[in-house]
């Protein structure tokens, strides 16, 4: 019986110690784990701010870049545009040919007049330099 006490005993002791080893390498692995989790938990914090600010930063440049297609990109111009323009500019080449056709028939004869006189100045020059 004193035998197996002392196995007992002894099988006791090995275990005490196997517990104690065991509890202070869980001991351990708890600081660790604990101090990966805080550094895990602020690099999560500044990959999420960096994120932020990156995003902002895509945002902002979309922006520039829409901007910028829409001044480069050439735009079809619709057909109403087109056409109310072409009417605005035949009406004003009317209002001009009128203009023109009201001022030259009342200055046809003088007009007329004075192409005849330099007709006649240049023949004379010619005979004179002749």
């Amino acid at each position: 019986m004193e035998a197996d006490e002392q196995t007992s005993q002894s099988n006791y002791g090995e275990q005490t110690k196997d517990g104690e080893i065991i509890k202070a390498q869980k001991e351990q692995d708890k600081i660790y784990k604990t101090k990966e989790s805080k550094s895990l938990e602020k690099a999560v914090a500044d990959y999420s701010s960096d994120k932020a600010t990156a995003q902002e930063e895509l945002d902002a440049i979309d922006e520039y870049m829409d901007k910028i297609k829409e001044e480069c990109v050439a735009k079809a111009e619709p057909y109403e545009e087109k056409k109310r323009k072409r009417e605005q500019e035949m009406d004003g080449l009317q209002q001009a040919l009128a203009a023109v056709s009201s001022a030259t028939s009342s200055e046809d004869a003088s007009f007329l007049q004075e192409g005849m006189q330099r007709q006649s100045l240049r023949g004379v020059n010619r005979h004179v330099l002749a």
